[in-house]
């Protein structure tokens, strides 16, 4: 399964506080089969991971700005958050959950 991407344009200044909202619903998930995963992409560069599951991957983890949250409000319906603390550059951000 793949989502729907959504781009999130920042500028220096903006808030310092940044939640990337996914929303799917799945009767069988599994992160083992299925993990979620996030990345980002900044202009025309190749995509880069930013999390396996639960785990934020170099570089970002050594910011410790990058965390993760999973939440299920009902059965088969899954809230993965994507939360970026600190200053915020000018990017583009696009997650894809798989």
């Amino acid at each position: 399964m793949q989502t729907e991407s959504q781009t999130h344009y920042t500028s220096p200044g903006d808030p310092d506080r940044l939640e990337l909202h996914c929303q799917f619903d799945m009767s069988d998930f599994s992160l083992f089969d299925n993990p979620i995963v996030w990345n980002k992409q900044q202009l025309d560069d190749d995509p880069l991971p930013v999390n396996f599951q639960g785990n934020i991957l170099s570089p970002f983890f050594d910011s410790k700005r990058f965390s993760t949250q999973l939440t299920m409000p009902a059965r088969g319906q899954y809230n993965p958050v994507l939360n970026i603390i600190g200053q915020l550059l000018t990017t583009a951000l696009h997650y894809v959950t798989f």
